[in-house]
């Protein structure tokens, strides 16, 4: 059955199934979503989420993108798809990067970051051209403000996070899906705790969320979050 159920109802001992019966594309965002659920849900139970019902060609997206490789902690596949023709990994690929795990831990972090973003830089020009119709200095610095990004997940949200990609095309129409993700504490909770530290209280919560950009915050330090902006 389709519900919507609040994590805090999952207890102890729950077996939580999804059910992919009616699924035929997946985006990157939704992948990296997946896992953060499954993730929480493991916690709160202590099982794995089963995974079932997947068609093929799906199954063979996910193993290509590396999704059970990263959820394998949360996520048990139920079903025989030994059978199944694996997609080829092609070092090159301009169509995908797949999902690469960003460590919360700075210098483990780094190299994530790093490895994440070569892979970007090196096929951006393919990857990206086609929506930006810009010179290889611009991709540059678009790959650069991604990286911003990614580096966000280790310097701010105290936990662990995600990126991937994928170009791929509905009807006639081209789609970029780059996808960076984590399960911290967000910017939200990051800007009040630095202006609690301040004695500063702010009125509404989506003021937590403008301050950086209006007051100047973003642009202390390293400047990410005003670059971003």
């Amino acid at each position: 059955e389709e519900k919507n159920i609040p994590f805090a109802l999952f207890v102890k001992g729950d077996v939580v199934y999804i059910d992919f019966s009616n699924v035929t594309f997946i985006t990157p965002f939704c992948l990296l979503g997946i896992l953060s659920y499954c993730r929480r849900i493991t916690a709160s139970t202590g099982n794995r989420v089963r995974i079932q019902c997947l068609a093929e060609q799906t199954y063979a997206y996910l193993e290509r993108m590396k999704f059970f490789a990263n959820g394998s902690d949360w996520i048990e596949l139920v079903g025989d798809y030994s059978g199944v023709i694996h997609w080829g990994v092609n070092p090159q690929s301009l169509n995908l990067i797949e999902i690469v795990r960003i460590d919360e831990q700075k210098d483990k972090g780094s190299q994530d970051v790093m490895r994440a973003v070569n892979l970007l830089r090196e096929r951006g020009k393919e990857i990206l051209s086609v929506w930006l119709n810009k010179d290889i200095l611009e991709i540059g610095e678009f790959v650069t403000v991604l990286s911003e990004i990614a580096q966000n997940i280790f310097e701010h949200s105290h936990d662990f996070g995600y990126v991937a990609l994928n170009k791929y095309e509905i009807g006639d129409k081209k789609r970029l899906n780059l996808s960076i993700l984590d399960s911290g504490v967000g910017l939200f909770n990051s800007v009040m705790r630095k202006l609690k530290k301040d004695g500063i209280t702010l009125k509404h919560p989506n003021d937590y969320l403008s301050y950086p950009f209006t007051e100047g915050m973003a642009r202390s330090g390293g400047g990410g979050l005003f670059r971003v902006f």
